[in-house]
């Protein structure tokens, strides 16, 4: 999971093998709490194979 600031928004990007190119889930906010809970969900959702 990469999450960064890109021009003016936040950006969350889930990659798998090191595939940039095609990226599992894709999120852009900007707003700082949107991005925190999308972390979360994700955190839960890959981390913990839901």
């Amino acid at each position: 999971m990469d999450v960064g600031f890109y021009r003016e928004n936040y950006k969350i990007y889930v990659i798998y093998d090191n595939d940039w190119e095609n990226p599992k889930e894709v999120f852009e906010s900007q707003k700082t709490e949107l991005i925190e809970n999308k972390v979360y969900e994700w955190i839960d959702k890959f981390a913990n194979d839901i």
